[in-house]
């Protein structure tokens, strides 16, 4: 156990630092220069055939993408190229992202399938496999079931034939204001 002598005192934990093998996005970061990708329009790319981009997003979705989705009956994807924006320091797609795409996709799913809205009280993402950025990862999400003010999702994303994460979610209707 690592203890500190006073509140004050900087915390130093003996472990491998980033600083030690910079990946060429650290480098430009700590250098001052901000990767390309931190704006979002950076990626011009079309996405694939029936993709259309998803502008009734929240801000910090908005941020973290631009998502892309289409809908097929009652099926719907997301997806989205992933960029260094959503990269960690090795060039692979943060798992945080990650936990970001699926809590978008387990939220449109209960979106869809209720006309209450609800939030978000339980997430668990399990990840699978890397994806690297230039990557299309895409996505779909289902609601399992609904009882007691609570919805049950899980959803599932990937990059080709790759499963790159799964998860589950619970998600709380609220009441009308």
């Amino acid at each position: 156990m690592i203890k500190r002598k006073s509140r004050t005192e900087r915390l130093t934990i003996p472990a491998l630092s980033l600083y030690d093998d910079p990946s060429p996005i650290w480098t430009d970061i700590t250098e001052g220069k901000l990767p390309l990708a931190m704006t979002l329009e950076t990626d011009t790319r079309p996405p694939p055939d029936a993709f259309v981009r998803s502008l009734h997003r929240g801000p910090f979705s908005l941020h973290n993408g631009p998502v892309f989705h289409k809908i097929d009956g009652d099926r719907f994807w997301h997806g989205l190229f992933i960029t260094e924006r959503h990269s960690n320091s090795r060039g692979r797609l943060h798992g945080g992202m990650m936990t970001a795409f699926a809590d978008g996709l387990l939220a449109t799913a209960v979106a869809r399938a209720n006309t209450a809205m609800a939030v978000t009280v339980n997430l668990n993402c399990n990840i699978c496999a890397a994806a690297d950025i230039g990557d299309w990862l895409e996505g779909t999400a289902r609601q399992t079931s609904a009882a007691d003010g609570f919805a049950f999702v899980e959803a599932e994303a990937w990059v080709g034939e790759k499963i790159i994460f799964n998860a589950t979610g619970v998600f709380r209707f609220l009441e009308k204001r």
